[in-house]
């Protein structure tokens, strides 16, 4: 056998997790949510049931493509608020948020710290952030598609229909069945 030697170096390196949670010190936590982060409800005017599994598809992969890797590459700059659409929920949009909580998670701990983490228009992932002395944890709660518990206001992307007439497909429902 003759053995050929490769002359041309990778361009980029391969960060795995760990590489990035000591540079960084955020870990995401699927684990602790993994049966309700996925699952749509309707509460008042809020909801984040889809129209079809074809929008599902595109909102999850950027939540899974572009959002988590911002989380885990940015969490510093997130934490000192310099990330645009990354921040703590307050005021009336906490109220909401806790609405749609108390109906994922029944035994819902008020005293968590919730935020919302996007990426430019679109999704945003609502988690809970849990600070430890040298780290911190995101637990995603759920996914708020249409952009309704902080709305935009200029340029908005909350136009979309979500009555329940256009707005009833649930992934949980499709794929946990």
């Amino acid at each position: 056998m003759h053995r050929v030697n490769n002359s041309i170096s990778p361009k980029k390196s391969v960060l795995n997790s760990t590489d990035i949670f000591k540079e960084n010190k955020v870990r995401i936590d699927f684990h602790t949510n993994a049966n309700q982060w996925l699952k749509s409800v309707r509460v008042g005017d809020y909801t984040n049931f889809l129209n079809s599994e074809k929008q599902f598809s595109k909102m999850f992969y950027k939540c899974i493509n572009k959002i988590i890797p911002s989380i885990q590459v940015n969490w510093k700059n997130i934490l000192s608020g310099v990330i645009p659409h990354c921040h703590a929920i307050e005021n009336a949009n906490k109220e909401i948020a806790i609405k749609v909580m108390k109906q994922l998670y029944p035994k819902y701990e008020e005293e968590m710290e919730i935020w919302e983490f996007g990426v430019g228009g679109g999704p945003r992932i609502i988690a809970s952030v849990t600070r430890e002395d040298d780290y911190s944890i995101v637990r995603p709660l759920f996914i708020d598609y249409h952009h309704l518990i902080y709305p935009s206001e200029v340029g908005s992307n909350n136009t979309t229909d979500t009555s329940k007439k256009v707005c009833k497909w649930c992934p949980d429902k499709k794929y946990n069945a």
